[in-house]
C-alpha cells in the first residue's frame, strides 16, 4: 500500500484508510498545521483529509464542504502538546461560527482535554452524511497501513455546526492549512 508524506513534519499517511464504518477512502493529499508564536513557527501537526473512493471525482472542490457524504479527515502530532492546548486552539478556530450551538464543540474539547497527546498520536475524525462525529485517537502505529475497520470510536456526537465549523477552518477562505486545501480541491476534482 502506497502512503503520502508531508514533508514539513515528516508524517505519512496511508493513500486508502479503511475505517470502522466499513467504507474505503482515498487520501486527497496532507499539509501542515503550522502556528506561529511570536516570530517563531511551530509545526504542530499535519492534516490529511480522505473521501469514500466511490465519490471521486467531486464535480467542484467546493463539493468537499458539502454534507451528504462521510469524511475523515486524519491528523497526525508533529510534537508533545497538553490535551488542553489542543481543545483551546480548537476553541479559537471553531467557537466564533459555532455561538449558536457549542454542544459539539465543548464535547469534544473536553475528550481531547483528557487525551495524552504525544508526537505521533493520530486523531481520526470520521465526519457522517447526517453531521454525525466519530473520533478516535491512537499511536501511529495503530492506523499504519490504512487499516482501522477494528478500531472503535472513543467519542461520538451528533452537530451540523461542528462538521461545518471544522471544515471551515480547513477549506474556509481564511484555512489554516492553505498547501494541504489546495492539494484536496485539485486531488478531489482529478479523482
Amino acid at each position: 500500500m502506497s502512503e503520502i508524506q508531508e514533508p514539513a513534519t515528516g508524517a505519512i499517511f496511508p493513500s486508502t484508510l479503511r475505517p470502522w464504518d466499513g467504507g474505503v477512502y482515498k487520501n486527497l493529499g496532507a499539509g501542515p498545521r503550522i502556528m506561529k508564536v511570536a516570530f517563531i513557527s511551530i509545526k504542530v501537526y499535519a492534516v490529511s483529509l480522505y473521501v469514500p473512493i466511490e465519490r471521486l471525482p467531486l464535480a467542484s472542490g467546493t463539493a468537499l464542504s458539502e454534507a451528504g457524504f462521510p469524511r475523515v479527515i486524519q491528523m497526525q502530532l508533529a510534537r508533545n502538546i497538553a490535551g488542553s492546548q489542543f481543545s483551546d486552539t480548537m476553541r479559537k478556530s471553531m467557537g466564533p461560527s459555532m455561538s449558536h450551538d457549542l454542544a459539539g464543540l465543548t464535547k469534544f474539547c473536553d475528550f481531547i482535554t483528557q487525551q495524552q497527546l504525544q508526537t505521533g498520536t493520530v486523531i481520526t475524525l470520521l465526519l457522517g452524511p447526517a453531521s454525525e462525529v466519530d473520533v478516535n485517537v491512537d499511536q501511529v502505529s495503530a492506523v499504519s497501513g490504512g487499516d482501522m475497520s477494528q478500531a472503535k470510536p472513543q467519542l461520538s456526537l451528533q452537530s451540523e455546526a461542528f462538521c461545518a465549523s471544522l471544515l471551515q477552518i480547513y477549506l474556509g477562505p481564511k484555512s489554516v492549512i492553505p498547501e494541504a486545501k489546495k492539494a484536496w480541491l485539485a486531488n478531489a476534482v482529478r479523482g
